[in-house]
Order: C-alpha cells, then structure tokens, then sequence
C-alpha cells in the first residue's frame, strides 16, 4: 500500500501481516473464537479476518505519525509510484482512473483464477 498511499507507514505494514494470524488464530483455536466463527459461517471466517485486518492497519496508520516528508520524497524519486503521492509535489491523474480499475479487476480474477486453477490440479 505504500506505494499507492504516502501516509501508509511501516507501523502499518507490520500491523497489516501480524493481525491476521493474531484474528485467525482467535477465531479457530480459542473457545470464544470458535464460537464466533460457528455464527460466522463456513467461509465468512476469510471475510472477517481482512475485514478486521483492514481496520486494524488504517487504525495504526493514522494513530501513528507519517514518514518523514524527505523520506517520502526520497522514495518518490527513486520508485515513481503511481497513487496518491500529492504530499511529494506529484500530481494524481484521474484521466485514465476507468482503464485502471478495469486493469485491476482484470488482474486480480486473473490471479485468483489461476490460484483456483492450480489448487484443482492438485487436488484432482
């Protein structure tokens, strides 16, 4: 997300990969947990955890100070990244936001498809 946001901060990045074994965790080896999972149903337990994922890393992102504007703007300058980079005097162009997001839903079927294909090659 760092790449597509300025104010994403490594507080953040490690609360986004730590939460979801901390929440999965609950949920599947700790009685409360189990029973929370059992109202969530089968396979909403997956929703639930990057839901609350999601809240928890925006949650530290904005409880916790951004980078340093040289910082930023050092990262800027090397990476070019295309998102939301105004704090770095870049200005977001939202002539092509359609063909963007077209690109994204493309490429994320994509990947899940060809995780999805691989699983049933395996496991045929």
């Amino acid at each position: 997300m760092r790449w597509y946001w300025w104010r994403v901060n490594v507080y953040s990045e490690i609360s986004a990969t730590i939460a979801p074994f901390i929440i999965y965790f609950w949920l599947h080896y700790t009685s409360s947990g189990e029973a929370y999972a059992a109202t969530l149903g089968q396979g909403y337990d997956y929703i639930f955890v990057v839901g609350l994922t999601t809240i928890i890393w925006l949650l530290a992102t904005f409880l916790t100070p951004p980078e340093k504007t040289h910082t930023l703007n050092n990262f800027y300058q090397r990476v070019q990244p295309n998102g939301a980079w105004s704090i770095a005097g870049h200005k977001v162009d939202y002539n092509d936001l359609g063909k963007k997001f077209a690109t994204w839903i493309g490429l994320t079927i994509l990947v899940y498809g060809v995780l999805l294909f691989i699983g049933k090659l395996l496991l045929s």
